[in-house]
């Protein structure tokens, strides 16, 4: 009998260790969520079917100058009355004790801007027993919001004003390449009637300067037409796959005169097609191949290579490459006279010319054109170059528009 007894008290030992065991973890537990819930940024709050306060975190308390003890066992319309005189708050508590759950956007609250709510019913065996809810900050959001829709609104009417801008530039850009046109004409040629008519009757200075004129009046013709061919850049609408292999064989057709002449050669690999403006291709690898004829030697043959590849835009050393984009790259590589590259930027800009206008004529528009004519394309044009060694000049176009 004595052994049995000692074998229950020893049972019961373990038994109320057990159960101690059980009940320090689960307090543990308790005090863990506890913690959390109120160390939670958001206010948590809930309360039973008669709407008295069962639940209460610190934030929640916090906010509204009281404390969990305080408000416990409280209707919520009494501890938190300033809440409970939104509508939407008291739609989204009967709404929760009817269980559904509803969201209230902060601007649809009317005790304040700043608060965005979730009510979620609390059920136990299918049977809605109180309402968890969660009260979110969204101050911080509200005036980003706020900010964006203003930067929008700024950016909205610059846009306009660009647009505005634009619209006049194109404007005095077509009377510039268009008006002027007849008059330069007629200037050219009356010059020439004089020369020949007056021939007899002119000194040999006076010939010379009628003939500067001449020329310049005819440089300006050329500028002109330049300027036309930027202002209807904007107005190519029709896109469309393009095969990049005929592009440039129409071009060399068109400077096959020059090629001819320079006793040129020009090599190329198979190009693929693309989805892009057929004249303006056209006019980009004109205005690319008759620089690589036109700057070089004058005793030298151009050699100009045309090659294809694909590279990704982390590998590209321009700042209008994107890292996580892939273009298609076209490069045109000459053996012409080159030039320092510090001037790699200028050569790009309107008007901008490296060499005297007695030893290689034009405008200064040619690359100009190439690098609107790219940028229409969502890509950009990049160069390198070494005096009296060459330069390559390297189209790179998004990987898509060849897909």
């Amino acid at each position: 009998m004595v052994e049995m007894s000692n074998i229950e008290s020893i049972q019961n030992e373990v038994l109320r260790q057990l159960i101690f065991d059980e009940m320090t973890h689960l307090n543990k537990r308790l005090l863990l969520a506890e913690s959390l819930n109120n160390f939670s940024i958001d206010q948590i709050l809930a309360c039973d079917t008669e709407k008295r306060i069962i639940a209460c975190n610190t934030t929640c308390a916090d906010t509204w100058g009281t404390s969990a003890a305080v408000v416990m066992g409280q209707p919520v319309e009494d501890a938190f009355s300033k809440m409970y005189e939104c509508e939407a708050f008291k739609a989204g508590i009967s709404n929760a004790l009817k269980g559904y759950k509803s969201f209230v956007p902060g601007n649809k609250c009317l005790y304040s801007t700043h608060y965005e709510h979730h009510f979620i019913p609390l059920t136990e065996d299918n049977e809605v027993n109180g309402v968890l809810i969660i009260i979110h900050d969204v101050a911080h959001r509200i005036k980003a919001e706020n900010e964006l829709k203003r930067l929008n609104k700024e950016l909205t009417l610059k846009n306009k004003i660009l647009q505005q801008q634009n619209a006049e530039i194109l404007s005095f850009s077509h009377v510039t390449g268009h008006d002027l046109k007849e008059p330069l004409r007629k200037i050219y040629l009356f010059l020439e009637m004089i020369l020949k008519e007056e021939e007899q009757h002119l000194s040999k200075k006076a010939k010379s300067y009628l003939k500067r004129v001449q020329s310049s009046a005819q440089r300006m013709g050329l500028l002109t037409d330049d300027i036309l061919a930027l202002s209807k850049l904007n107005e190519q609408t029709t896109i469309e796959k393009i095969s990049l292999n005929d592009v440039l064989k129409t071009a060399i057709s068109s400077l096959q005169e020059q090629i001819t002449a320079k006793h040129a050669v020009i090599t190329t690999t198979d190009l693929p097609s693309i989805q892009g403006y057929r004249s303006m291709l056209f006019q980009l690898f004109q205005n690319i191949l008759s620089n690589a004829l036109k700057f070089q030697h004058p005793d030298t043959a151009p050699v100009i290579t045309v090659t294809t590849f694909h590279q990704k835009g982390e590998n590209i050393k321009h700042n209008d490459a994107v890292n996580d984009h892939s273009y298609l790259a076209v490069s045109f590589t000459d053996n012409g006279i080159g030039f320092d590259m510090q001037y790699a930027d200028k050569i790009f800009q309107m008007f901008q010319r490296l060499y005297d206008q007695s030893l290689y004529k034009g405008t200064g528009m040619g690359l100009t054109l190439c690098k609107k004519i790219i940028e229409l394309h969502h890509g950009f044009i990049a160069v390198t170059s070494t005096i009296n060694q060459g330069s390559t000049f390297t189209c790179y176009f998004p990987e898509e528009l060849s897909n």
